[in-house]
């Protein structure tokens, strides 16, 4: 029974997996202010999850050796 509304960006860098207290600094170019919303929501929706960024390098990290040669976990 609720009325529909828009997400706030938090709420969709939340769903991208940004933590919380996550600080997001954007810089307008002609002016030095933030963004508008809409650019805002645009920015957070490309932008790779951290979360998932994490776990594709937690894999890359396990097979680099079987990729490119050598021994795995070099200076880890």
């Amino acid at each position: 029974g609720k009325i529909e509304r828009r997400l706030t960006i938090r709420e969709c860098a939340r769903i991208q997996t940004f933590p919380d207290g996550y600080d997001f600094v954007f810089k307008n170019s002609t002016t030095n202010s933030s963004v508008s919303t809409s650019e805002a929501y645009k920015l957070i929706g490309n932008a790779v999850p951290p979360l998932l960024g994490f776990h594709i390098a937690k894999r890359i990290e396990t097979l680099w050796g079987v990729y490119f040669g050598g021994e795995e976990n070099d200076n880890i």
